[in-house]
Formats: structure tokens, C-alpha cells, sequence
């Protein structure tokens, strides 16, 4: 049997935050191609994405994306995978 992913789930308010380990590449890919399966149907999704040392870092870069085409939550996939390569380096 596989180790367990760690999945962190915090509810707050009206959002529900789901904190997955960087090391977890094919959770998150499997929830990012979960995301281009709703958008195929019909539902454009719009990302907030924060990344930096830390988010209270002051060299944080945020950004905010809509996305109604699949080839855009594809495109974004490849961004989130260089983003997250480049993090783990910083680890």
C-alpha cells in the first residue's frame, strides 16, 4: 500500500481551502484535470493563485485568471508545474 497524501482542509466563511504538499504532483495534477473536465461542460472557473517565499513574503506575486477554455486550464497546468518546481527548490 502507497503512503498517504497529506490533504488539509479548511472551511472558513464561504470557502473551502484545500492545502496539498508541493512533493504531491499527481494530486494536483488529477484536481487541475478534474478543473479542465468542469470547464469542458461548460463552466468557466477564475484562479486566484498566490506563490512567493511566503505568502506574507513581500515578494509574493499574485494573480488572478479566467479560464473557459480547456487548452487554458492546460496552459495554466504547465505554469502551475513550473511554479511548483521552482517552490520546491526553495524548500
Amino acid at each position: 500500500m502507497k503512503e498517504p497524501k497529506n490533504v488539509v482542509i479548511t472551511i472558513d466563511g464561504k470557502a473551502l481551502t484545500m492545502e496539498l504538499d508541493l512533493k504531491d504532483e499527481d494530486l494536483i495534477e488529477l484536481l487541475v484535470n478534474t478543473m479542465a473536465l468542469f470547464v469542458k461542460k461548460g463552466s468557466p472557473i477564475k484562479i486566484f493563485q498566490a506563490y512567493g517565499r511566503s505568502l506574507s513574503s513581500s515578494s509574493t506575486t499574485i494573480m488572478t485568471k479566467i479560464m473557459s477554455k480547456v487548452e487554458q486550464v492546460v496552459e495554466w497546468r504547465d505554469e502551475l508545474k513550473k511554479v511548483i518546481s521552482s517552490q520546491r527548490g526553495k524548500l
